[in-house]
């Protein structure tokens, strides 16, 4: 993936964007669909586009515009390398986690006679 200048992937019913995470991960700006999953992990407008579900003239017009402006395709990609590392990484999501965990052991804890 990381030798890709663009991913493109509709992605439709996508319920998380795994594969957008490891596109942008590798400094690879992407092109999808605005579903919940997918705008949960690109920025849209800075390390991606997202065009409407089922828009297939929004997501052609997306693609153009990327492939066409190198510039600001190569600006996306290392936005979208940023921003994976600051929002998505895997000690971060661990960190998450962790604080959810230690949440529900102390409601359980408080409620547990």
């Amino acid at each position: 993936m990381a030798d890709s200048d663009l991913l493109l992937w509709p992605a439709i019913d996508e319920a998380f964007g795994v594969t957008f995470l490891e596109a942008q991960a590798c400094g690879v700006p992407v092109v999808g669909a605005a579903t919940p999953g997918v705008a949960a992990v690109v920025a849209a407008g800075r390390t991606g586009l997202l065009a409407p579900v089922g828009d297939i003239e929004a997501f052609a017009s997306a693609t153009r515009e990327l492939i066409v402006d190198d510039a600001r395709r190569l600006r996306m990609g290392e936005a979208a390398q940023a921003y994976v590392r600051t929002h998505h990484d895997l000690p971060l999501a661990a960190a998450h986690l962790d604080q959810i965990l230690h949440r529900v052991v102390a409601r359980r804890a408080v409620v547990t006679p």
